[in-house]
């Protein structure tokens, strides 16, 4: 393993322009929940309380696109209103 040493003053630029990258890809994501107001996000444990299945399942729909999730860094978020449909479909199109 070999040492490299890094100014402190370069750190925090590396450091600042990681974090910027960070947030501009994190900002499309925001900006979407923030324009629909009534379309709350959920987490994984929630969504799994209301359909009563396990995590690992419900890994298994994002991947199928069977519930919708979005990525937020290491978080993952349900759409209250995908939640809503796929619970919709689940019940046999009941309200």
């Amino acid at each position: 393993m070999e040492m490299v040493i890094i100014p402190t003053a370069e750190l925090q630029t590396m450091i600042k322009i990681a974090v910027k990258e960070a947030m501009d890809n994190a900002a499309p994501i925001l900006e979407i929940a923030k324009s629909e107001p009534d379309n709350e996000l959920l987490t994984r444990k929630q969504v799994r309380k209301l359909f009563n299945v396990s995590l690992p399942t419900l890994a298994r729909w994002g991947k199928l696109n069977v519930l919708p999730c979005l990525r937020i860094n290491r978080s993952i978020r349900y759409r209250a209103s995908d939640v809503q449909k796929a619970l919709q479909q689940k019940n046999g199109g009941e309200t």
